[in-house]
């Protein structure tokens, strides 16, 4: 079985998400590390920190992507974690930078739909040609269309706990 690195965005502020979405997301990362698979993260603090929790609980494999070209720079000028990361690349492209080259590295990315529109990762998933998975948990789909945008039809979307985890095994299978 070849090993597989998936992107885990979601909501880059830790105050808006509530406890069963960190939960979540600290199960979507245990359920990647169990597979064997390799999270790659954005090093922020919301959903992917979580995620990059849940994996190394399980010693499984986080690779952050940071858009500092130095350790000094990415906490003292982006002031971001590196907290259960196993290793680092720092880009020294900025955000945007940093964001192509962690949705490139990866072979799907799987995205926690909060309450604002998908960033840029998505519109690199689809250009990539890398699957796009959506966590809509449970929101009505009028929301998920206008928050996906010209992604809407391109993503694949999943509103239980269940169908993403499932959907997590069907690609390590």
């Amino acid at each position: 079985m070849t090993q597989k690195t998936v992107a885990v965005l979601g909501k880059y502020n830790p105050l808006n998400y509530s406890l069963y979405e960190f939960e979540f997301a600290r199960l979507v990362g245990a359920h990647i590390g169990q597979r064997g698979g390799v999270i790659a993260t954005d090093t922020g603090s919301g959903f992917s920190a979580w995620a990059s929790l849940g994996s190394s609980e399980v010693q499984g494999m986080t690779i952050g992507f940071s858009p500092a070209s130095s350790r000094y720079e990415h906490e003292n000028h982006y002031r971001l974690s590196l907290e259960h990361v196993s290793s680092v690349v720092y880009t020294g492209f900025g955000y945007l930078g940093r964001d192509l080259l962690m949705v490139r590295s990866s072979d799907a990315v799987l995205v926690f739909l909060g309450n604002e529109k998908i960033g840029h990762e998505g519109l690199l998933a689809k250009e990539l040609q890398k699957p796009l998975i959506v966590i809509t948990l449970g929101k009505e789909d009028e929301i998920v269309k206008e928050l996906l945008g010209d992604l809407y039809d391109y993503a694949e979307k999943y509103s239980s706990q269940k169908e993403v985890l499932k959907r997590i095994e069907i690609m390590f299978s």
